[in-house]
Parts: C-alpha cells; structure tokens; sequence
C-alpha cells in the first residue's frame, strides 16, 4: 500500500505505523544486496531492477532508472513505509523512466511521486493495493508524470493543490480494476484527474473531489468503460477570473466524453458563491463537453446539478444517446438533463436519441426540464422516451 499523508490525523496515524514499524531493509532482488538506506539501494540499482522494501524508510529519494518497488512485509509486520520531508516529493522521477509501486506506504512529502517538470517519457504505475495519499502543502498533488496507470485496488486520495490535478497531473491517465481516485482538491482544472486522456475501466471510481473546474477530470478526451464511474465530485468557485476559471463540469469537464456499457456520472454538482463579481451560476452538473457526448449501452447519468444550465450534459456541440443509455433525476436552473448551446467555433448543436434511450424525471428550476438545444431534437426510435417533451422534436426519417 502507497500513502502520501494528507492531513494532521492521518500524518498522527502514519507516524504512530512507522513508529513500531522496523528499521528499513531494502533487498535488491537481483544482487542479493540488503542496504538499511532506501537512497543507497537506488543509487546502486540498474535498469528495471527489484528492490523490496520492509521496515519504516526515509524520503525524499530520487529515482534515476526504471525501478519496482515491492512492499515485503511478512505476516505480523506492519506495512513498509517511506517517509518524505516538506523539502519536495517523497519520489522523483526522472524522464524516460518507469516506476512501480505496490504494497509500500509512501508519506509525509511535499507531492506524493513526481516526474520532473516535463515528465517527458515517464510513467508511474500503482498496483496491489497501493494508496498515494496526500500532503498539506500548497504545491501538493498526489502523481504527476506522463503517463500514470492505477490497476488492482490502488488509491489515490487526499491530495491538494494550488493547481491543476488535485490527485493526478499527467498527459494519459488508465484507471482500471477497482482503483479509485478519490478526495483530492485542485484549486485549478481537475479536482482527481487533469490530463489530456483519460480512461477508466472495470470498477474504476472517481468520486469526492473538488475543483474549480471539471471536479472529477478535466481532459481533452475521457472514457469510461464497463463499471466505471464518477460520482459525487464538486466544483466551487474560489474567487478566481471567471474568463478563466468559468465552473464547468461537476463531474467531467472535456472536449469528447465517451460512456459505455454500465458507466455512471452520479451525485455530482456546481456550487456557486454569488457576490458583486461573482459568477451567475455552473455549466454542465454531470459532464460539461466542448464537442461531443456519446452514451451507449446502459450507461447513465443521474442526480447531477448544476445551478445554471444543463443539470446532466451540457455541450457546445452533439450528444448521441444509444442502447439503454439514460439521464434521470438531474437538476438544473435550464435545460435539467440536457442543454446543448452553440459555440464560438462549433456547428450547430444537436442531441439524437436511438434505439431506448430515454431523458426522463429532470427538473428545471426555470425552463426546460428535460432537454434544451439551440439546434433540433432528434428521436430516432418509437421505443426512445422523453418527458416532458422538449420544445422542438424531429423525426429520424
């Protein structure tokens, strides 16, 4: 298990681990070499060498090669640990690198695991039941690097940042298995996950998080798969330039967002703090799309709210539910499940309903409770259901 403290009771909690925990002993598993300094063991390592980790080990530590770090502790022992500092991150990764992670708990630090700057060629991969688990410090976030991979029951929770990507900062993100993204705080765009590709499959969670922007994951591209789901994220304003910061996306905020199978966009919201500057409202409850929402299967997006328009999808482009996919229970000042408006540089926009897709029980607090599109409706089955129907409603053929 991974951990990056996040706050004065769970740093109490990895302190009082550590503390009855033994002295480090690291073990390179090709050498044979035990070293009681997880540093040294690095330094001495070559490429994509094993190191096993036992005891309670101490951070920062840079990491210069591609490296697997394997937590072996035995029945009885308490969880290896690595303890950083507030002088920068537990790990450092350098570019062209790859980094694994499992079982070991990772703390105390100013950021969790790092790439440098650019991250350039670097990918961290948690799995097992590995957690990244936060940090008090304004830099904060939990993972930055080009390429993060989250498989088995890894975690990461509980990160801040005066940024973007509370949780993970990264170019492309893979969330499967039962990993989870959860509790992490961005004061920019991607409360969990701010990346230009996101992917999440199996039983995937990213819930609990809070942004200014896109609360669950703000990316170019997301898609969710199989089980996966995004649910309970919040975006709040934090009194920044609303030009830049314009609260979209309770739960996803992205250019094209793909849900498939039995994926879920649940519980998600726009709060909004309304002064003499302040903003008028929040943009898209479930998932705000520059361009494009396709839904299909059984995928749904349910009991999202946001206070201005689009309570479940907002767009500035196309929305085209299939299958079983459905929105219900959504909230939104306009437009409860759907609100499709025309941008400065898209086409027209529209929403097309197949097969037994279905918009039905949104509420508007004004106008619109199901769907609101500036472009036309278009239904596409006898078997699609919308009610109340909106305003305008056009035939397939």
């Amino acid at each position: 298990m991974i951990l990056v403290a996040a706050s004065t009771a769970s740093a109490l909690s990895i302190s009082m681990q550590s503390a009855t925990a033994a002295a480090c002993a690291v073990e390179n598993t090709r050498t044979r070499i035990t070293y009681v300094n997880l540093a040294e063991a690095v330094r001495a390592a070559g490429q994509r060498d094993t190191l096993t980790v036992r005891g309670a080990c101490l951070g920062p530590v840079e990491i210069p090669v591609s490296l697997r770090l394997v937590g072996g502790a035995i029945a009885g022992e308490p969880m290896a640990t690595i303890s950083g500092d507030a002088s920068g991150p537990v790990l450092s990764v350098a570019d062209h690198t790859r980094l694994l992670v499992r079982d070991i708990l990772v703390a105390n630090g100013a950021g969790g695991i790092w790439s440098r700057f650019n991250g350039t060629g670097t990918t961290v991969v948690l799995r097992g039941s590995s957690t990244v688990s936060s940090n008090p410090t304004a830099s904060g976030r939990g993972i930055r690097a080009q390429t993060v991979r989250l498989g088995g029951r890894a975690t990461v929770a509980g990160n801040e940042t005066t940024g973007d990507g509370g949780g993970i900062l990264a170019t492309d993100v893979y969330v499967s298995g039962n990993a989870v993204v959860r509790d992490n705080t961005a004061s920019g765009w991607g409360g969990g996950i701010r990346a230009d590709t996101v992917e999440l499959r199996g039983n995937a969670e990213v819930s609990g998080n809070t942004s200014e922007g896109g609360g669950g994951i703000s990316a170019l591209r997301v898609t969710l798969n199989d089980s996966a789901f995004v649910a309970g994220n919040h975006v709040v304003w934090g009194g920044r330039e609303r030009m830049l910061f314009p609260l979209h996306g309770g739960g996803i905020a992205a250019g094209f967002v793909s849900l498939h199978d039995q994926a879920a966009v649940t519980g998600n919201d726009i709060g909004v703090v309304i002064g003499d500057e302040g903003p008028e409202g929040g943009y898209g409850g479930g998932v705000w799309a520059k361009t494009f929402v396709r839904m299909t299967g059984s995928s749904t997006v349910d009991d999202n709210e946001a206070s201005r328009d689009g309570g479940g999808l907002f767009t500035l482009g196309r929305i085209v539910m299939r299958d079983d996919s459905s929105l219900t229970g959504n909230g939104a000042g306009w437009g409860g499940g759907i609100f499709a408006e025309r941008g400065a540089y898209t086409v027209d926009p529209k929403v097309t309903l197949y097969d037994r897709a279905s918009v039905t029980g949104n509420h508007a607090y004004y106008e619109w409770p199901s769907i609101f599109s500036a472009g036309a409706v278009y239904v596409c089955s006898d078997e699609v259901t919308i009610s109340p129907d909106p305003p305008l409603t056009l035939s397939c053929t």
